[in-house]
Parts: structure tokens; sequence; C-alpha cells
């Protein structure tokens, strides 16, 4: 005689779906919409703010930023108006040569660099000589 099989209850095979409610629907619905417009919204702000929607501007920018630290005198603002022309750059590939593009990048690892060998120094130093005030 074979096995018996085990009696499974009809509700568990086949679940009964309960009615949802209309308050739930318009609730969901609402959700929905809310996350898709917030989406929408974000994609359009984001095309319009975009930073390669106006290369001409930010080639100007660039040109005339580096006019600008050409007539200053060297120190801590030249080096943040460098900086600064270097990050618009390398932050903008689509509206810059590959050229300059990659030459930025390299200024910028090269001055990253040195920023970090002098803070080593600057730490082995405190390190060294525990009157100076660090």
């Amino acid at each position: 005689m074979p096995p018996k099989e085990p009696q499974v209850p009809q509700e568990v095979l086949a679940p009964q779906a309960r009615p949802v409610s209309g308050i739930k629907v318009v609730a969901y619905a609402s959700i929905v919409a809310v996350v898709l417009l917030a989406f929408l919204g974000g994609l359009a702000v984001g095309r319009k703010s975009s930073p390669t929607s106006d290369c001409g501007s930010l080639r100007q920018g660039a040109l005339d930023s580096i006019k600008e630290s050409d007539q200053m005198d060297p120190g801590p603002e030249k080096q943040f108006q460098t900086r600064v022309v270097l990050h618009v750059i390398a932050d903008n590939p689509a509206c810059f040569d590959a050229s300059m593009v990659a030459t930025a990048r390299a200024e910028l690892d090269q001055l990253s660099s040195e920023a970090a060998k002098e803070a080593a120094r600057e730490a082995r130093a405190c390190s060294e000589d525990w009157s100076r005030v660090c």
C-alpha cells in the first residue's frame, strides 16, 4: 500500500485574496506619484544645472581666472585660484580638450602629493620639537 499523502488545508494551497480598500489604493497611488514626480524633477534640475550644459561659460571663466591668477602675488590666494581652475578643467572633460584635462589632473595630483609631503614634514617637526606649537 502506497504511503498516504498528508492533507493540506485548501487555504494554504490557494490563499484567498483579501479585497484592498479604496483608501489603500489611493494612498499607494499617491506615494508612487510623489516618488515619480520627485525623480522626474530631479532629472530636470540635474540636466539644467549640469556642468557640461554651458561649456562656453566654463571655458571663459577658467580663462578669466587664469588671467587673474597670473596678476596675483605668489601666496595662498594664488594657490587657491589655481586649484579652482584646475578642478573646473578636470571635472568637466567634455568642455576642454583631452590634453588640458590630462594636464589639470596631473597638476592636481602633484599639488596633492606636495601637500601630503608638507603635512608629513610638519607632523614630524611637531613630534620632534615638543616646545613648538602645532
